[in-house]
């Protein structure tokens, strides 16, 4: 909601209040942002305070104090994601070009007290110096960068424009950088965002979410602005309300699927079905999907010690450490039906359970979906729970 509040009042200040009533719409009702903003992903997180800080540093020339405000607000989005040190930083660098030095230093002010608040007297706490999680945090990254999901550096413009819904993307993206000079305390953060973002190896879509709202919502500013200022436009004004009503019916269908959508729906639901259960342990054996770290907090226990088998030889180690171990599973969670009965036979006889199934938990519509969309990355993942018994 705060994002609709901000995005509204943004609009608001740079093109009045009918511009704003259609943008502050849109962002209300993107079919992504409604499902994203009750997912506790960081990069989602920090949406709300970046929004705050982009308002408040655009006021900034009318009030010092707003440029203190503005800090505060881009200092707990910090707080929140690493990563928008970048928009925050290149947020300064403008105030730096345009000699607004009392409003850079009240900027930073307040960039620095709620950091510090925030992430520098827990990392004192805990690690003996301010920032310290942040120090290690870049390290690993910086060493770790091609570890995890890569792809060419076009990946997130191709995301972006799928995402907002094409054509009315390309006018969005394209009116993204109508007016920048007005509105380069937006424009340059997000773009020196995206930029590095698109050229660092690890590539995530959550990554890029951070500044989805802004690019949607300067994109409809702009564009409003460009119709109502175009000679072509105004005189093929259908052709403009087709295109909106071509990008609202697919919205439509798009926010209502992923409104109702059951994320992760197999791992939840494996999860579940050992809640009020005596869990002493779980053994995740995962087929040619592999294992997945299921969400514990379903299961009303936490942390649930457990054990991954993927292969012979991992469940020959896994012979040896129960022998010793003073933790030993109660269940058995099996990714994937390839060769299930087979997979069950194998681990009974080797670790000397007795398996009994309790439940078979199926994706749900949507995750078939991804899945199938891009099998790479999105595993089509059943999952089924079985209790362990010594023979």
């Amino acid at each position: 909601l705060l994002v609709v509040v901000f995005g509204f009042r943004i609009a608001e200040f740079l093109s009045g209040r009918e511009v704003a009533k259609k943008a502050g719409l849109v962002l209300a009702l993107f079919w992504l942002l409604p499902f994203l903003s009750v997912r506790t992903l960081v990069e989602v997180v920090c949406i709300p305070p970046l929004m705050g800080g982009f308002f408040y540093a655009l006021k900034s020339r009318e009030n010092l104090r707003n440029a203190f405000i503005a800090g505060l607000w881009f200092g707990l989005a910090f707080a929140f994601r690493y990563q928008t040190l970048l928009i925050s930083g290149t947020v300064g660098a403008v105030f730096l070009f345009r000699r607004e030095s009392r409003e850079l230093f009240w900027y930073f002010t307040g960039f620095f007290l709620l950091a510090l608040l925030i992430q520098g007297t827990a990392d004192i706490l805990a690690w003996g110096y301010p920032f310290a999680s942040f120090v290690e945090y870049v390290r690993y990254n910086f060493a770790h960068g091609e570890d995890y999901t890569t792809g060419p550096w076009y990946n997130y413009i191709l995301l972006v424009t799928g995402a907002l819904i094409p054509p009315m993307s390309f006018l969005v993206l394209f009116s993204f950088f109508r007016n920048w000079r007005k509105t380069i305390l937006i424009v340059l953060p997000v773009l020196v965002f995206f930029v590095l973002h698109s050229f660092f190896p690890n590539k995530q879509e959550r990554f890029i979410l951070p500044v989805v709202p802004a690019i949607l919502l300067l994109g409809v500013i702009g564009w409003e602005e460009f119709v109502n200022n175009s000679e072509f436009w105004s005189r093929h004004r259908r052709a403009v309300k087709g295109l909106w009503t071509f990008f609202w019916a697919i919205n439509l269908i798009l926010l209502l699927s992923f409104s109702t959508f059951y994320g992760k729906r197999s791992r939840v639901e494996a999860m579940y079905a050992l809640y009020g259960k005596n869990v002493t342990g779980l053994l995740l054996a995962g087929g040619t999907v592999g294992t997945s770290q299921p969400p514990f907090f379903y299961a009303g226990t936490y942390p649930v010690p457990f054990f991954e088998v993927n292969n012979d030889r991992e469940l020959h180690e896994m012979k040896a450490e129960l022998q010793t171990s003073p933790v030993q599973f109660s269940h058995v969670v099996f990714f994937g039906q390839e060769d299930l009965e087979q997979r069950v036979q194998h681990i009974e006889g080797e670790l000397g359970r007795k398996l009994r199934l309790e439940k078979a938990i199926e994706p749900s519509f949507l995750d078939v979906v991804f899945h199938r969309l891009n099998p790479r990355h999105n595993k089509n993942e059943l999952t089924f729970v079985y209790s362990a018994n010594l023979q």
